[in-house]
């Protein structure tokens, strides 16, 4: 389980470098990132509006919203698939 956990971080922390990299080469950092964002967060929503169809719901917390939003949909998506596991 231990081993899954810190797959998950790694995953995660290479997204946000690809993302920071790309965005940078793109020359639009603040607009790449805030929409990857807002995404992040809308996903987020829609997963825990449907949860009454699907049963899997991710707590709606700091830590849920913040990852959501830094991580965009690849970061929901590790919650789902976190929440899953455990």
């Amino acid at each position: 389980m231990h081993f899954i956990k810190i797959s998950f971080i790694i995953i995660l922390v290479l997204y946000s470098i690809f993302l920071l990299y790309f965005s940078y080469k793109n020359g639009k950092i603040v607009k790449t990132i805030l929409a990857s964002a807002l995404s992040g967060i809308v996903v987020f929503t829609i997963v825990n509006l449907i949860s009454f169809k699907t049963g899997i719901t991710i707590s709606v917390n700091a830590w849920t919203l913040g990852s959501s939003a830094l991580f965009g949909m690849p970061g929901v998506l590790g919650l789902l698939i976190f929440r899953m596991i455990i």
